[in-house]
This record gives C-alpha cells, structure tokens and sequence, in this order.
C-alpha cells in the first residue's frame, strides 16, 4: 500500500459524486414536469415522471385525484405511454384500446368521479370520432427513444461505478494490468461522459419530437375528448443533472492529464557508477 496522491483523492470525491448523481437521476421522477388542461376540470392536472415511474394530480372537482403513472411500452407496436393503470395487463390493455381509438376504463374503478365516470355524467362520451380527433401515432413515445435511454443511462452508471471502485483502488494500490490502472480511469471516466452525453441527446430529441406536444399519459391520449399538455411540458432537473455528471467525469480525464504531465517533469533518478560493486543513486 502507498501513500495516496492528493489528485487521485480528488479523482475519487468527484467519482463518488458522479455516481451518486447518476443513482439520483435514475431514481428521481422529475425527467418531465408538466400541467395539462380540459376544459370542465376545475384547475389544470399536474404531472411528473422519471424513466420508470410518477405521479399525476387531477382536478376534475376542487379536491383531486392522485395517480401513480408507470411507464408500460408494447414493443410489438413499438409504443409507450404512462398509464395510472396498476396491473401490467391493464396497461397493456389501455396501450391497444388508444391505438385502435376505443374508450378507456378509468385507473379507479372505485372512484366514482373518475375521469370516465365524469364525462358520462356531464354527457361528454362520444361513440364515433372525427378522423381529425384521432391521436397521431406521434403522441406515444416511441418505444426505440425508451430503450436507448434507459439502456444509455444504465451503461453511464456500470461505468461511473466501475471508475468509482477503481479511483479508489489506484489511491493506495499501483495495478499490473493497465485497465486496471491509471489508464483504466481513463477508459471509464472516457465512457461514463460519453453515454451520459448520448442519454441526454436521445431524451431531447424525444422531448422536442413528442413530449413537448403531448406528455404520453392516460389522460392526454384517451379517447375521446384527451386533456391537453401542448406547449406546456418542460425538462426535470431528474434530467439536467446528468451535465453534472458528465462535468465530473471530464475533469476527472483533465485531472489524469495533469498528473501525467506533472509527473512528466520529474527528473529521472541520477545514478553515478562508483566503479565497484555499489553504485549511488541520487534523486
């Protein structure tokens, strides 16, 4: 064991930092915040979700209603939507009855004042709809955008946590193998950023394709008569924290550089041969 190097202390901190910023952005619901608006609900609802999961509020009477939303794709139909259904077949269920323009079932059954339960009541079911009321395919979140996503952002932590465990290690102990060592902190710092950097591209390019028009909830895509979320949906701190964590991976490889460079001008050890069997070694 060695004595650590106060730059390889500051690469673990901001390592550790990294990664715990990376387990909040997965774990927090606040990759979209939103409002959506109808026009018998006494206040618009209120709606956010991470990857995974969130939560909706709505307001179709002045006390309201609260939803868990959980994100449920149909891969064969490449669609995904939050539902506020709680059984996966239910969700399932509701993801073909939006495509093929049928009436939803309310996520409460037992609550009479459902949405559903609310519009029969006030005369606002349709049986047949105009073809320009009809959902775009556009409306759902693709099911690719969903996938590379997570997939992206599960790849940043693997390797956040790798460079993490590895910070650590090459403070006290010097690794034959050279992924294992200082040049492996480059490598996983390198891809760490990387994929950080791709999540956020893909999730962008799905916010301003889709999300901004229509957050991909139950009530928004229901048919008929959907509450709207047009132009009012922004980008959760869930999301903006990830240029945190692509901040520290880089200054982490700029970190490395300057270790290299300032090891670089350390002069080589002078050895002066004696002539006899000791030679004398000066630093």
């Amino acid at each position: 064991m060695r004595k650590p190097e106060p730059i390889l202390i500051v690469i673990f901190i901001l390592s550790s930092i990294a990664l715990a910023i990376n387990v909040t952005s997965i774990a927090t619901d606040e990759w979209i915040i939103s409002t959506a608006t109808y026009s018998l609900a006494s206040k618009p609802s209120l709606i956010n979700y991470g990857l995974f999961a969130g939560f909706l509020e709505n307001y179709l009477i002045s006390n309201p209603f609260k939803y868990l939303l959980t994100a449920t794709c149909n891969y064969s139909e490449g669609k995904c939507m939050y539902s506020c259904h709680k059984t996966s077949e239910k969700r399932q269920e509701e993801i073909i009855k939006i495509i093929n323009h049928e009436n939803l079932e309310p996520c409460d059954p037992n609550t009479e004042n459902s949405f559903f339960h609310f519009q029969l009541k006030n005369g606002n079911i349709k049986e047949k709809a105009n073809k320009k009321d009809l959902l775009n395919d556009n409306h759902f979140i693709g099911s690719g955008y969903w996938v590379c996503t997570v997939t992206c952002l599960i790849i940043t932590l693997i390797f956040s946590t790798t460079g993490c465990i590895f910070s650590i290690i090459n403070c006290f102990w010097s690794p034959v193998e050279p992924i294992l060592n200082i040049f492996g902190l480059f490598i996983w710092n390198g891809i760490a950023a990387g994929f950080g950097f791709l999540t956020m591209i893909i999730w962008g390019i799905l916010y301003e394709t889709t999300l901004k028009y229509n957050v991909a909830i139950t009530d928004t895509l229901r048919y008929p008569d959907p509450y709207s979320s047009d132009g009012l949906s922004n980008l959760g701190y869930s999301y903006f924290i990830l240029l945190a964590e692509i901040s520290f991976s880089l200054i982490n490889i700029g970190l490395l550089v300057l270790r290299n460079y300032l090891l670089s001008k350390i002069p080589p050890p002078v050895i002066i041969d004696t002539g006899v069997d000791t030679m004398l070694t000066f630093y």
